[in-house]
């Protein structure tokens, strides 16, 4: 008999399928999803579907370009989140690499020479020269 598993095995994390482990996971790609939500795509191959709630995490860590996200390291833990009057479990992304506001601005090795005043003798001319035919 063949093992059946791997047809019920789901490439996403969910509550379920996370339970008390806590993942690190490297961001590898962004795409549209399913019901107008943006989907993760780990270097592990699983993928987390952006409910609002995980979006506005993305976004304030990472700015509003989801290019920018990738490359980018999170952790993934269960939890639980606002919804109507109650909360429910849902998997909480947590930023391990630095966010915007956190990351160092890249330094120049060499400085940017500073434009200089020519006098080279040559008076400035409004008006270009006209040529004779």
């Amino acid at each position: 008999m063949a093992d059946t598993s791997k047809y019920t095995e789901s490439d996403f994390i969910t509550v379920e399928s996370l339970g008390s482990e806590v993942r690190i996971e490297i961001i590898t790609d962004v795409q549209p999803g399913k019901f107008g939500r943006l989907v993760l795509t780990f270097k592990s191959g699983k993928k987390l579907g952006l409910n609002k709630t995980r979006t506005k995490v993305m976004q304030q860590h990472y700015g509003m370009d989801d290019d920018d996200w990738l490359g980018k390291k999170i952790k993934l833990v269960a939890g639980k989140v606002p919804f109507g009057d109650d909360e429910t479990d849902s998997v909480l992304i947590i930023p391990v690499s630095p966010s915007i506001s956190e990351a160092k601005p890249v330094k120049r090795k060499t400085k940017r020479p500073v434009a200089e005043e020519v006098d080279d003798g040559v008076p400035f001319e409004d008006t270009p020269p006209r040529l004779s035919a």
